[in-house]
């Protein structure tokens, strides 16, 4: 695969893609109570040293916070 070489099988428009958000995650799980995911197109991550991970938000004081995603005006990604 190719690093975020993602398109809409109806559209053919590009998909914006990103890095795993923990805290996304973690509240979907709150909500839905889901027990599993799945996730796909790993192979593309297979020649990068480093994979980031948002496993929360940093305010402007340094602070981290577990906020929801559609908070998260203000915050960095930490």
């Amino acid at each position: 695969g190719v690093k975020g070489h993602e398109f809409g099988a109806t559209t053919g428009r590009k998909r914006r893609t990103g890095w795993f958000d923990a805290v996304a995650m973690k509240r979907a799980v709150q909500i839905n109570s889901i027990t599993g995911f799945c996730l796909t197109k790993l192979d593309v991550l297979d020649g990068l040293e480093t994979l980031q991970i948002c496993v929360g938000y940093k305010d402007k004081d340094g602070n981290v916070k577990d906020v929801p995603p559609m908070a998260a005006d203000g915050y960095d990604l930490v």
